[in-house]
């Protein structure tokens, strides 16, 4: 557990540190894409189970060519019973697309017993299922990406 939290401190000050450099390079500019990394906890059987919960933000077109937010999802957790698991969650407006990622055969099948109840209960929510997969393989985590520009392209 010690060996969790100190980890999770460490991820915390090199992401803090790393937002402090981008924004004293780009004091005048706003930027569109956004990136953060959350660590989430939680109990399960009386052990701890860390998540990695990368989440993305760009400025997506849509048809009409207005700006949206385009979400980027990445988590990776270790089940007990599953294993290993990256989820790939892509939405945009109110579409989504979701891909499962295991190295597990067994895991990819459960997987896909469970696709259409989810499908379903999306939908009953008013996002539109464009596609939900599973994957053999394992989902590659995503890399800290801060934009620093050394030129100021404003003046």
């Amino acid at each position: 557990m010690q060996n969790l939290l100190a980890h999770l401190e460490r991820e915390q000050g090199i992401q803090m540190q790393q937002i402090d450099n981008a924004a004293s390079n780009n004091l005048n500019q706003l930027h569109a894409n956004s990136q953060q990394w959350l660590p989430l906890l939680f109990n399960h059987h009386e052990q701890f189970q860390l998540i990695e919960f990368f989440i993305n933000q760009e400025e997506k077109s849509n048809n009409q060519g207005e700006k949206n937010k385009h979400w980027l999802i990445n988590l990776h957790v270790d089940l007990p019973q599953l294993g290993l698991l990256g989820i790939e969650i892509s939405m945009f407006e109110n579409e989504c697309s979701t891909t499962f990622w295991s190295e597990s055969a067994s895991t990819l099948s459960q997987i896909s017993l469970h696709v259409q109840p989810l499908r379903q209960r999306l939908t009953e929510q008013g996002i539109i299922v464009n596609d939900v997969q599973s994957r053999h393989g394992t989902l590659a985590k995503r890399k800290q990406n801060f934009e620093q520009r050394l030129v100021d392209i404003k003046t």
